[in-house]
């Protein structure tokens, strides 16, 4: 279906070098293959400091040398994709926040008139925000909303698994593995549908 250039690619404090390297990757790839989509892999941040949201600078600021709407600006790039995981940016209280950012996302996207996608999205059950799978189940309920109802082509969660998965050790504190929570995911993009 598509291609992404990398994935969560930064450049911190030099938002141009990966803008120039974005161009010309982005080219170089659509002449190997024009006949699949092509996206950055970014994780949406932006460098738009009129979107500045108080306590959000890190996301809107630019300081991490990416900028959501002049990639989508390149014609050679087809869609946007953005992460979320408020808990590994500092905003572990302020889950409410999520529907903002799909917005923001869903706002530029508009105006490039090319699709976004909120590619990865995930909470750690692990505080008094988000301390049981049903409080984390009713946060995806309402983000899966907000996608729902804006401009945006859709959402992939970061990431679904089963109990019988060997992980040889290694644990993802983002992995949803109760059936009430996938069940309940499903139904919600259903519903979108």
């Amino acid at each position: 279906m598509a291609w992404e250039l990398t994935n969560e690619a930064r450049c911190d404090g030099e938002w141009d070098i990966l803008l120039d390297w974005v161009h010309e990757m982005a080219a170089f790839v659509k002449q190997l293959d024009g006949h699949h989509l092509l996206a950055l892999g970014d994780e949406g941040f932006f460098n738009q400091h009129h979107f500045l949201q108080p306590g959000k600078a890190q996301l809107y600021d630019g300081r991490h040398g990416t900028d959501f709407a002049a990639t989508l600006d390149i014609p050679e790039i087809d869609f946007g994709g953005y992460h979320f995981y408020p808990q590994d940016w500092g905003h572990d209280n302020d889950l409410e926040f999520g529907d903002q950012w799909i917005k923001d996302h869903a706002k530029i996207a508009e105006r490039a008139g090319k699709p976004v996608v909120m590619e990865e999205y995930g909470l750690k059950i692990c505080d008094s925000v988000v301390p049981d799978s049903a409080a984390r189940k009713a946060w995806f309920a309402r983000w899966l909303n907000t996608v729902n109802e804006s401009t945006t082509a859709g959402s992939l969660l970061w990431m679904l698994g089963g109990t019988e998965s060997d992980t040889s050790g290694y644990v993802d504190a983002y992995v949803v593995y109760k059936k009430d929570e996938i069940a309940s995911l499903s139904a919600q993009a259903v519903g979108a549908s």
